[in-house]
């Protein structure tokens, strides 16, 4: 009997050792999942995306749609090209040799001036009588001459345009008197109109030049207008110096006075004045 309880005792406790050994293997299994980070059914599975290998077809050339008609190109009006026109004054331009009449032949400007001042001049000494037509001539040549002075296109045209409206005014007139009562006289260069002194004051000495003790005498040419008014003024001789040359002339410019010249027949005509100036420190 006391073998059997024994016996039955060493079975109980075999068996508490079995599971006592199952439970320690469950825990040992489940702490390896644990550290080993291979939770069962809960990692997210990879996808992999694989690129498309499919081309796709060509569509068919019937199926396109068909294209915009091109736009129809702008007419083109073509016009009569204009004819180029170039002004020819009353003389030979191949021969001209002076500035002035150089200037003239490449202006169509001028050179219209020049053919309208030669078309009035005709017509004015064709209805004059022949003493009057001569001293027209003179007068003429006189013009002439003050034009071929001119350097630049201004004064040309200065002139050109003073002498047709002196010529046309004499269309315009009263009935002429007879010669016996015309009185000719020698045409008359501008004269001052106010004191040659009073053209030139202290205080136009160029500061600059005051420091550097400039001095010199500047030669001039003044331009008049029939109206006796200064509009050029040229330096024929230089100072030395350019500040005391343009010093002068812009003191000229401003301050000198004039009565007109005039010609044959007494009437205003432009016309040049010619002095000089001098700067000094005394």
């Amino acid at each position: 009997m006391q073998n059997l309880k024994a016996f039955i005792i060493s079975l109980v406790r075999a068996r508490l050792l079995i599971f006592l050994v199952l439970i320690i293997g469950l825990v040992v299994t489940t702490a390896a999942y644990f550290f080993m980070g291979r939770t069962p059914q809960t990692s997210i599975p990879e996808t992999t995306f694989e690129p498309s290998t499919e081309v796709a077809k060509p569509q068919a050339i019937d199926d396109l749609p068909e294209p915009a008609p091109d736009a129809e190109p702008a007419q083109v009006v073509e016009t009569a090209p204009k004819p180029a026109y170039v002004a020819r004054p009353s003389f030979d331009c191949s021969k001209a040799r002076l500035k002035s009449e150089r200037l003239i032949c490449e202006s169509d400007y001028l050179a219209n001036l020049d053919l309208t001042l030669d078309r009035t001049y005709n017509e004015v000494v064709a209805d004059s009588s022949a003493e009057i037509a001569q001293a027209l001539r003179s007068s003429q040549l006189a013009w002439m001459r003050e034009r071929n002075r001119c350097e630049d296109e201004f004064c040309v045209q200065s002139k050109y345009l003073d002498r047709i409206s002196y010529l046309r005014s004499r269309t315009k007139a009263e009935p002429e008197p007879e010669a016996r009562e015309m009185v000719f006289v020698e045409p008359k260069a501008p004269r001052p109109k106010n004191s040659p002194s009073s053209w030139i004051q202290a205080r136009d000495y160029p500061i600059r030049a005051l420091r550097r003790e400039l001095e010199g005498t500047v030669r001039f040419q003044l331009e008049i207008d029939r109206e006796g008014r200064v509009y050029q003024c040229r330096v024929t001789s230089t100072s030395g110096s350019p500040e005391l040359d343009r010093a002068a002339c812009e003191a000229l410019k401003s301050r000198a006075e004039f009565y007109p010249a005039e010609d044959s027949v007494g009437q205003p005509v432009a016309g040049t004045y010619s002095s000089q100036i001098s700067f000094n420190l005394d």
